[in-house]
Parts: C-alpha cells; sequence; structure tokens
C-alpha cells in the first residue's frame, strides 16, 4: 500500500517567507501558441516586460506567482525558492545522472525547436513531408527512406517510469514499465533517489493541501508501482546544457503541477548567464539556478528558455577528468556544452490511462524494475 509519511526536512535548507506577487498577462495564450518551438531571447523578454508595463521581468527572489482566472480568482501557477537544495544530494544526484542527461534524443518535438537541419543526426539526409517539429528522412547512409519520424536533437532523457510497451518486447509486457535507464543502471538509479525523494519533500512542504498535490498524491495512491519510490512522480525529464524553445508539456498529467531543479555541474568549466525560464504570456522570467526550486504548471502555461551567455571567451572541455576531450563543433554551434543540468519531475497523463485501460492487469506490490 502507497503510504504519504516520508517527508523528511534533513536534506532541505531553510524555506523562508516569500514575496506574492500577481502575474498581468500581456500575451493570449493564443498569441503565445505562434511562437511555439521558437527560441525566445532575453532581448525579446525585456521588450515585452517593458511594452507592457509589467513591473518584474526577470525573478530572481523567492515569491508565489499568481494568475487571474477566468471568474476573477487569484490562482497560484508557481512557486520559486533559492537555494533551498542541499549541495550533497545535488552534487551525488548530478555524478548518477549526468551521463543519461547529456545523451541526445530525437524525439523531443516542440521543445527541442522547429526542424533544423543543424541539429540533426549526421546520418540524416534529406527531410520527407516534414512538418514543423518533426519529419522523415532519406538516409545518408543507405539513400533509403527511413519509417521514423525524428524532431531536432536535444540532450534530454527521460527517467522513472514510462506509459509505453517496449518494443524490443514485441508487444509483450505491460504498458507500464521502468525507463531504460532503471533497467540498466539500478545502482545509479538507487543513489539517485534521495533526490527526487526531497524534491517532493519541498514540493510537498510548499503546496500539502494544495489541489495540485492532493490530485497527485491520489494517483499515487492508485499506481505505486508506477512511482518513483517515497515520491508522487512517476517521470523526471532531464537535460544538459538545453536550451528549450516554446512548448507545454502536454504528457503531464491534468491538474498537476511539475518540480523543476536547476544544478551547476562543477565538473564542466564552462560557465554562462542566462537561460532563464521565460513565460511570455506574463512577460517575465524566472532565473531558476543552482539548487533553486520551481514549482509551476507547466500544461498550460506556455514556457521556454532564453539564450545561454558564456562568461568566457574560451570553450573548455565539458568534464575537467577528460581534458583531452573537447565539445564537438555541433554541440558548440548548438551551446550543447554549458554546465547546467536541469531535472523537471512530474506525473505522466497517460500512466494513469493506461492503468485505467488495463484494471486488474498490475499489483500494487509490483515494483517495475525498481
Amino acid at each position: 500500500m502507497y503510504m504519504e509519511n516520508f517527508t523528511n526536512l534533513k536534506n532541505i535548507k531553510k524555506i523562508g517567507k516569500a514575496k506574492k506577487i500577481v502575474l498581468n498577462r500581456v500575451m493570449s495564450f493564443e498569441q503565445c501558441s505562434q511562437y511555439e518551438g521558437e527560441y525566445l531571447t532575453e532581448e525579446f523578454m525585456r521588450h515585452l516586460s517593458k511594452k507592457n508595463g509589467t513591473k518584474y521581468w526577470l525573478i530572481n527572489f523567492d515569491c508565489d506567482g499568481y494568475i487571474i482566472n477566468d471568474d476573477g480568482e487569484e490562482v497560484l501557477a508557481f512557486t520559486y525558492r533559492k537555494n533551498v537544495l542541499d549541495p550533497e544530494v545535488a552534487s551525488e544526484a548530478l555524478s548518477n545522472l549526468r551521463k543519461t542527461a547529456m545523451a541526445k534524443k530525437i524525439n523531443r518535438g516542440s521543445f527541442a525547436g522547429v526542424l533544423d537541419k543543424d541539429k540533426m543526426p549526421n546520418y540524416v539526409g534529406e527531410f520527407h513531408n516534414p512538418g514543423k517539429f518533426r519529419t522523415k528522412y532519406y538516409s545518408k547512409v543507405s539513400g533509403k527512406l527511413a519509417n521514423q519520424l525524428i524532431s531536432n536533437i536535444s540532450p534530454s532523457n527521460i527517467v522513472g517510469y514510462f506509459d509505453k510497451v517496449d518494443r524490443n518486447l514485441k508487444g509483450a509486457g505491460s504498458n507500464i514499465r521502468s525507463t531504460a535507464f532503471i533497467r540498466d543502471h539500478p545502482e545509479a538509479w538507487h543513489k539517485a533517489l534521495p533526490y527526487f525523494q526531497t524534491l517532493h519533500n519541498i514540493y510537498k512542504y510548499l503546496w500539502n493541501g494544495r489541489e495540485p498535490y492532493e490530485k497527485q498524491l491520489e494517483i499515487a495512491k492508485q499506481i505505486p508501482m508506477a512511482m518513483i519510490p517515497e515520491t508522487i512522480f512517476s517521470t523526471a525529464t532531464i537535460n544538459y546544457s538545453c536550451q528549450s524553445a516554446l512548448h507545454l508539456d502536454k504528457g503531464n498529467m491534468e491538474g498537476g503541477v511539475a518540480v523543476l531543479s536547476v544544478i551547476l555541474d562543477d565538473r564542466n568549466p564552462n560557465t554562462f548567464v542566462g537561460s532563464y525560464l521565460c513565460l511570455p504570456e506574463f512577460g517575465i522570467c524566472i532565473d531558476n539556478n543552482h539548487l533553486d526550486i520551481l514549482i509551476a504548471d507547466n500544461k498550460y502555461i506556455w514556457h521556454g528558455n532564453t539564450e545561454f551567455v558564456p562568461k568566457n571567451n574560451k570553450i573548455y572541455p565539458m568534464n575537467m577528468d577528460k581534458p583531452n576531450k573537447m565539445p564537438t563543433d555541433q554541440e558548440i554551434k548548438n551551446n550543447w556544452y554549458f554546465n547546467r543540468f536541469v531535472s523537471v519531475s512530474y506525473i505522466r497523463e497517460s500512466i494513469l490511462d493506461n492503468y485505467v485501460k488495463n484494471a486488474g492487469k498490475y499489483n500494487e506490490n509490483d515494483t517495475l524494475g525498481v
């Protein structure tokens, strides 16, 4: 049975009071949708804020951000707290998740931006019937048309639990399964768990009793086998040096929120400023930075990141332990070499859908690979 009595604040720094801000809507949801897949710049966000009279263009202080709904009520949209994650927990998580976060994937859709040949694997030739974010392609190797749809490369991956059958099992197995990371790196997964459990504890501390937290808790009780142990997250998306284009996280559960965490990699000397989380609907950016936590509605609020701005003119190896391994030309061109690790923890909507459709097939004592 799922128990929710595990909150332990020992890995959380003191969380103090925060400023309340009510956000002015400066663009409509539909207007923002026109920028889907675009990389918004700091200059654009500054202009948007100034033009529309928003008091704060960059949030770099503890605050709770509220929006006004259609009924004129104030609704909590995000909670931002600076420097609340324990450095030792963060360091252990990074050492075990770094390599997977760096893995470049071709399935991130609008998150990875409008199709760009410079962000494609080197085996991709001409596009075939391209959409805005996905395309089929002709192989440079064989010349044949590939069956799969691909998006731009993005240094991003998922850990935790997933909701699609493993295609290697050819139709056998559960619709709810552990990710490849759990399967292939069980020791690293167990070492990373305190990090996700700490993020849960911060979420509970700040949002306990609020509707999103309570909804996620109810789902966690229904499908405990698909939850990251001692959390109410099914999944975490982890990125490394990744500027996300404007997008919505449509796969997140209805009524829930996500917990965003940033860790700067002290093994990577390629430092930066910028990469602010931007919310163009409200003309603001959030300086979500090292050891900070942001709890936010990322399903219905358009968001992305501004550009990375290097602090140094020189480019260094991405890992000081490997001084002869420099970033590739593609990594340099796309700014995939900076030292910013990000995790986004949430419940996938389709995990619950699969559970409901396959009622009776799952046992709450199953662990799905943990």
